[in-house]
């Protein structure tokens, strides 16, 4: 298994190995970002590459590319299995795709999910508002000159086309007839995406949490799973949810094409069910930092719960 590093807990993996006890060994490999899987995929290594992993973790975002390019086989025999019987109908539709990564309600199971988060926004109430800056409620004041060559956010560009629509008041996933029908056409998104780049100081999704933490940038755009911690140990760093609604993220296990654990080195190893039933346990499926970042599965009540905490009337409690 290759994994995002800290994304799988130590106290997981060694469950899971004493449950196999001598009957099988399992090993687990960590990435320090999921970029790096990718890339193991598109270029493997000779040895410990992810493209022969039994597993494999990518963010939602990489799904349809990697199946488009080739790089995932769906994963075996997904819907006989007792994991897929308990997802919710949200995770089924995203889990789903047709041969060229599209979201497809007939299509192949391609991944099977881990846990899921959301983009925050991350302040340094000591810099920001020090210097006649103003709280950061909504995108647009991630907008204001205070924060010009000061806010930093994930190398991400869908990420950013997300916030530059949201300034605008459009949905964070508008389309291009969205875009039009709301009278701001590609040209006014495109001037709009260019004032919001003038901003940003750091596009990283490795140094943008050291450069909050330096005093470089007083603000950083960035997943709750790297910002909720800086929080916490922090009292000068603030997190704030949009009021206008935030972007989420998934993790998902997917099996690289090359996976050679399997009967002959042919496929992933017959414990991959397992493996996968393993981590969506009721149990397993428990509340994290503030419930801004979950275990799978996500169902309604989950969902609900997750909604509660970013509603604007209890935005402050974050």
């Amino acid at each position: 298994m290759v994994a995002l590093r800290g994304a799988v807990s130590s106290t997981a993996a060694l469950d899971f190995r004493r449950a196999l006890r001598r009957h099988a060994r399992f090993k687990l490999e960590q990435r320090a970002q999921l970029a790096d899987i990718y890339a193991e995929l598109v270029a493997p290594r000779k040895r410990g590459s992810a493209a022969r992993a039994d597993a494999a973790m990518l963010g939602d975002a990489w799904l349809g590319p990697a199946i488009r390019a080739g790089l995932l086989q769906p994963i075996p025999d997904a819907l006989a299995s007792r994991w897929w019987a308990g997802l919710s109908p949200r995770w089924r539709r995203l889990l789903r795709r047709d041969a060229n990564g599209r979201l497809s309600d007939h299509g192949d199971v391609w991944a099977a999910p881990h846990r899921w988060g959301c983009t925050l926004v991350a302040a340094r109430k000591d810099k920001l508002l020090r210097w006649g800056g103003r709280p950061i409620r909504d995108w647009g004041d991630l907008l204001q000159p205070r924060l010009r060559g000061r806010l930093a956010m994930v190398d991400s560009p869908r990420e950013l086309v997300a916030v530059a629509l949201a300034t605008l008041g459009l949905p964070l996933n508008a389309t291009a007839a969205d875009v039009l029908m709301a009278g701001v056409g590609v040209d006014g998104l495109r001037a709009r995406v260019d004032e919001l780049r003038q901003q940003v100081r750091v596009f990283s999704s490795r140094e943008h949490t050291r450069a909050l933490a330096a005093g470089d940038v007083w603000a950083v755009v960035g997943w709750s799973g790297d910002l909720l911690p800086i929080a916490e140990r922090s009292a000068n760093v603030t997190l704030s949810a949009p009021v206008s609604g935030v972007p989420l993220w998934a993790d998902l296990w997917t099996v690289p094409a090359g996976a050679s654990g399997g009967s002959q080195g042919r496929g992933p190893s017959p414990l991959l069910p397992a493996w996968l039933e393993f981590g969506l346990q009721p149990a397993r499926a428990e509340r994290r930092r503030g419930m801004l970042e979950f275990l799978a599965p996500l169902d309604e009540d989950t969902a609900a719960l997750h909604w509660s905490v970013l509603h604007p009337e209890q935005r402050d409690s974050l």
